[in-house]
């Protein structure tokens, strides 16, 4: 629901605000009272270009615009996707500063136009002397004639064959286009693994075979000077020695300085062994390294070779073998699917086809309802000798939403051929097709807000009061505002405002007002008769008060 408008600086209005209501909203005021100012302000604050050149108010900086909007599952996805904060409520907003640059906020986050511009179709639907952007759209009556046939759901499923059936197309394309340089890869992919396989190098390796060589490097020094030690503590003199020692104290072992000294004899002796046994041991192990220096030089050389050529480390080069296998797995696999992705895209073409003349007969049908029901409707809307048609041509290519080209046509006058509705209509008509088709379409493609500007311009009496019929039942499904001449009109008002525009010695200011009951009565006096009120047009306004539907 569309809650509020505040505007400052904009045009003529110094500062207003618009509370609005659910159900039917009429904009009422003498003409030339400023009414499409609040139209070309919504459209300033989404991002649309407006009738009026200067925005910025006369003596001001700047011009701002807020509008005030409640949540729904759509537009909360949408904010979402765009990573804008949720709010209670959503706040839209734009300024515009006297030197022309531009800004807008969702939330009072900053936005770019384009994203203000597609929030605004989860927003408004605008119809108008020069807004009936909607119906004009080839894409919207495509969704018109499918949510009046109730074909949406199929067309959804035709879309996701569409698609998957596309993806294949896309994969085989692929292919036969890199047919060559996958071969060329499978080829080179065979003889870097094939190289890599035979090399085989492990995760640790170089580091490994640079310390053996280190150790072969050095193995002759390190194996004499163990060699010299042994020699030196493995003298017998040395055992011999500590013996004899050991035996001239045991003389002596009751006294306990001797007895310590003996002890400390003893343990020179285990350490002497422990040192013994440890140099045997470096000695066992030196005379263990049988690697070939010239061995390990040459499996360095080929590691670190491989490395450069592939520009991956050496302990990285078993991760790059993996990788390397599982794409040249890939691209065999892409070779060798290419027969079966063809099966797979038969199937799904001839799926998509079937499903597209399911829809396209279905679509025939619905046109011709819609047709029927639209001439009746543009009966009671004062353009009986108005024709409509739903052209539905196939297609030359397929297409996610089907085989069919839709485009509705019309005839405005007798004798004329139907051309496509734009062509041929004026504002005030194409805002009575729409409201036909609004009206045919109730409770479908139904979005929060719909604005009409002046749907009433050229009609009168019985036709006004039709028009006003369809608005009112219309907005028991969405909230409806409307710009309107037609006293028939404004009297089914749930909310009622006037637009004045007041001449003052320096400036013209206009003012908005919510109208009580009585206010509305004298209103609407003056839409029948003219500043002249007199009493049989207060009596007229009071019986449209009196009785809004007929």
């Amino acid at each position: 629901m569309f809650h509020s408008l505040s505007v400052k600086n904009f045009i003529l209005i110094d500062e207003l605000e618009i509370e609005f209501t659910n159900g039917l909203c009429v904009i009422t005021g003498e003409t030339g009272a400023g009414k499409s100012i609040l139209l070309d302000a919504i459209l300033f604050c989404l991002g649309y270009k407006t009738s009026s050149a200067g925005i910025i108010k006369h003596g001001k900086d700047y011009a701002a615009v807020n509008i005030v909007f409640s949540l729904n599952d759509e537009i909360k996805n949408f904010l979402t996707q765009n990573f804008i904060e949720l709010e209670e409520s959503l706040l839209i907003k734009c300024v515009q500063k006297a030197e022309g640059r531009k800004n807008f906020f969702i939330n009072n986050q900053v936005v770019n136009k384009a994203i203000m511009q597609q929030l605004a179709t989860y927003l408004f639907e605008l119809h108008g002397q020069n807004n009936n952007i909607s119906l004009l759209e080839i894409n919207t009556q495509r969704d018109i004639l499918d949510s009046f046939g109730d074909l949406l759901e199929l067309r959804m499923q035709l879309a996701k064959c569409y698609q998957a059936w596309q993806n294949i197309r896309n994969e085989i394309a692929e292919i036969a286009l890199k047919q060559n340089s996958i071969e060329q890869e499978i080829d080179y992919l065979n003889f870097v693994t094939e190289e890599l396989i035979k090399l085989n190098v492990q995760t640790g390796e170089e580091e490994q075979l640079t310390n053996i060589r280190k150790d072969l490097q050095n193995k002759d020094k390190d194996l004499q000077l163990i060699k010299d030690i042994f020699e030196q503590v493995n003298n017998p003199e040395i055992n011999s020695s500590i013996s004899k020692a050991e035996k001239l104290l045991a003389k002596q072992s009751q006294n306990e300085e001797f007895a310590n000294i003996s002890t400390n004899l003893e343990e020179a002796y285990n350490n002497l062994e422990e040192a013994r046994q440890n140099l045997s041991n470096l000695l066992e192990n030196f005379n263990k390294l049988d690697y070939n220096l010239e061995e390990i030089e040459e499996r360095l050389f080929a590691i670190k070779a491989i490395s450069r050529k592939y520009n991956v480390s050496a302990d990285a080069l078993k991760t790059f073998l993996e990788e390397s296998l599982n794409r040249l797995n890939s691209l065999k696999g892409k070779i060798a699917n290419q027969a079966e992705l063809q099966v797979q895209e038969a199937k799904l073409s001839t799926e998509y086809y079937k499903l597209g003349k399911d829809l396209s007969g279905k679509r025939l049908a619905a046109a011709k309802r819609l047709e029927e029901v639209l001439h009746h409707e543009l009966k009671q809307l004062k353009m009986e000798k108005a024709t409509f048609h739903v052209n539905i041509a196939e297609r030359k290519e397929a297409a996610a939403y089907g085989i069919d080209d839709i485009v509705f046509k019309a005839s405005t006058n007798p004798g004329m051929s139907p051309e496509a509705i734009n062509k041929i209509a004026s504002g005030g008509e194409l805002s009575r097709f729409m409201l036909a088709l609004k009206t045919s379409l109730f409770n479908k493609m139904v979005k929060p807000a719909i604005i009409f500007d002046e749907i009433d311009v050229g009609i009168g009496g019985e036709v006004a009061d039709k028009v006003g019929e369809r608005l009112k039942k219309l907005s028991s499904a969405t909230q409806v505002i409307v710009i309107t001449h037609q006293p028939q009109v404004a009297g089914k008002a749930d909310l009622h405002i006037k637009i004045e525009k007041t001449q003052l010695e320096k400036e013209t200011k206009v003012t908005v007002k919510a109208l009580n009951l009585a206010e509305r009565q004298q209103e609407l006096a003056r839409m029948i008769s003219g500043k002249a009120i007199t009493e049989a047009s207060l009596k007229a306004a009071k019986e449209l008060l009196c009785h809004p539907v007929a």
